[in-house]
């Protein structure tokens, strides 16, 4: 069974609009809104490949409400706790370039971190998706936390101590950006060579496997013992919302299909590709 665990999931509001004035009223071309968070993100895309999952989090407020209605709608399994506070509204502005405004979101406990991790039933076979922020009143130790109460292979994207706090619970798959592979190390990821380098060390500190994806470079792949590199394409990037959770969806794909790591690594770059293409989120 796959869970993808979304502590500070989100309303998406996504606005399309071609040529964006700042100061002056701006009509908009297309509206959408949706459930977000990066969690949620890798589902829809896991469900659109034929894959079902379990959407897992916490949810508050009139805001929170709206996103459990939205997740229903995906018609996959959910399990919400509900906490303090209200959701966030996340406001994605597709125009010359592209803008985000994100919420604050909700406040939790670890105690309420607990009640979520008791609703869930792993086992060593599971695969647990912990991406994204985590929301108020928790910190940087949040998914090492879970991953000392859960059984599975664990897929870890997130920014800087609570993507490295959780490597002594030697995470199956970590998928970092070149950036936050870069503040991590405090250095810039500007090659593939780079990325290897780095993304090795990362290995060192206890990561099994590492996904450096570097934009309009491509992605890496990495282990102790190997190196796959994919050379992206040159394309017309009409929208990067989401490409992430695209590539971690993919790749889960690949490997549930038991593709090789190269092959899940090209597969999931190819579907990244034919989401860069769209205005639409995923």
């Amino acid at each position: 069974m796959i869970y993808t665990i979304t502590l500070n999931p989100s309303l998406d509001y996504t606005v399309t609009i071609p040529e964006f004035e700042i100061g002056k009223i701006n009509r908009s071309s297309s509206e959408k809104i949706e459930a977000g968070g990066k969690g949620i993100n890798v589902s829809k895309v896991l469900k659109k490949l034929g894959i079902k999952s379990t959407i897992c989090g916490f949810y508050a407020g009139s805001i929170g409400k709206m996103i459990l209605q939205e997740t229903d709608k995906l018609g996959l399994k959910s399990i919400w706790v509900g906490v303090k506070g209200c959701s966030r509204i996340n406001v994605k502005l597709l125009t010359t370039e592209e803008t985000a405004i994100n919420g604050k979101g909700c406040e939790a406990s670890f105690d309420d971190v607990d009640k979520l991790c008791n609703l869930i039933n792993t086992n060593e076979n599971s695969y647990v998706i912990l991406s994204g922020s985590v929301c108020q009143g928790l910190d940087s130790n949040t998914y090492a936390y879970i991953m000392s109460k859960l059984q599975g292979k664990f897929f870890v994207d997130a920014e800087k101590d609570l993507l490295v706090n959780s490597l002594k619970y030697r995470p199956f798959l970590i998928k970092p950006n070149n950036l936050e592979l870069g503040e991590i190390f405090n250095t810039n990821i500007d090659s593939f060579e780079k990325a290897v380098f780095y993304g090795k060390k990362l290995c060192e500190m206890g990561a099994e496997n590492v996904i450096v994806s570097m934009g309009s470079l491509g992605s890496v792949f990495v282990n102790k013992d190997i190196e796959h590199i994919v050379k992206a394409n040159k394309i017309e990037i009409k929208n990067t919302v989401g490409a992430g959770d695209t590539m971690l969806a993919g790749f889960i794909y690949g490997l549930i299909n038991k593709k090789s790591y190269e092959e899940s690594l090209k597969f999931a770059s190819n579907l990244v590709e034919k989401k860069l293409k769209l205005w639409s989120n995923i």
